[in-house]
């Protein structure tokens, strides 16, 4: 299994099709960065990510691109995303997702196509642009009680708090 992958730089456009396909890319964080304007069919089929951060610079996420994955729970999604391909998300993965930010408005995501079979992007609530997160815990939303206080802890001098993994508080967690 792979359990490491960086994108160096920014001169990276592409990643082709199966370019991943069954390699198990076992990771907390998976980021595509932005300035990844393509992604192919079936690039990442049967990865096993935590958080998945897309590039603003793609515009759809192509068939099959994530299918059979697991462990996915929380999905970024940048308002640059027009369609998403049939499977996209198909299997455990899609079954998996707890938490999807889409950075556009909810009409926006309104307007996205989704392919079938990603069933869960169709059914659960995805918070928009409407509902902004403290950056960079995807999982505290500004208009929670408790964003103010979080904000500050990360920035305070000493640094309290980096949250409990990438891009994760888990305000919901018990002690």
């Amino acid at each position: 299994a792979i359990r490491s992958l960086s994108f160096a730089g920014n001169e990276l456009k592409t990643i082709e099709a199966y370019a991943f396909f069954d390699t198990r890319l076992q990771m907390e964080t998976l980021k595509i960065p932005n300035s990844v304007t393509s992604v192919g069919i079936y690039a990442f089929t049967s990865g096993a990510f935590k958080t998945l951060i897309l590039s603003s610079g793609m515009t759809e996420i192509p068939q099959g691109c994530f299918a059979g994955g697991t462990w996915l729970q929380t999905l970024r999604i940048p308002a640059s995303i027009k369609s998403i391909g049939e499977y996209a998300f198909d299997g455990k993965l899609g079954e998996q997702i707890t938490q999807v930010y889409f950075d556009g408005t909810e009409s926006e995501w309104a307007q996205v196509s989704i392919g079938d079979f990603n069933d869960q992007l169709r059914t659960m609530k995805v918070h928009c642009k409407a509902e902004p997160y403290v950056d960079p815990f995807l999982d505290v939303l500004e208009k929670e009680y408790y964003a103010e206080p979080v904000r500050w802890a990360v920035n305070h001098t000493p640094q309290i708090t980096n949250g409990t993994g990438a891009n994760a508080f888990s305000p919901q967690a018990t002690c």
